[in-house]
């Protein structure tokens, strides 16, 4: 198990160093592959960067969602009530109703 994280490690770093930088999963595969590391190695690796990131992502939108409600109870709060405004002739006519 240990020698196997070993073996992974430097997937996982060559994987998030170059996903970041913006190239694609599937050329990274090939060119792990092409270094002499096993596909099955690589696919774990790119199985768990994958988990990876869908994780950060759950996380982000959840912060972004959060931040919005609160922009949005913000906006609220600071909005004036509207009052209903009537006219002259309304007023007159409540008087003698």
């Amino acid at each position: 198990m240990a020698r196997e994280i070993d073996r992974i490690t430097p997937i996982l770093t060559y994987l998030r160093k170059n996903l970041s930088k913006g190239y694609k999963p599937e050329t990274l595969k090939w060119a792990l592959i092409n270094e002499g590391y096993s596909r099955i190695e690589v696919e774990k690796g790119m199985k768990q960067i994958q988990e990876e990131l869908d994780r950060e992502r759950k996380i982000a939108e959840s912060k972004a969602l959060k931040e919005a409600e609160t922009q949005a109870l913000i906006i609220s709060e600071e909005m004036p009530q509207e009052v209903e405004k009537t006219g002259f002739f309304s007023k007159v006519k409540g008087w003698f109703s």
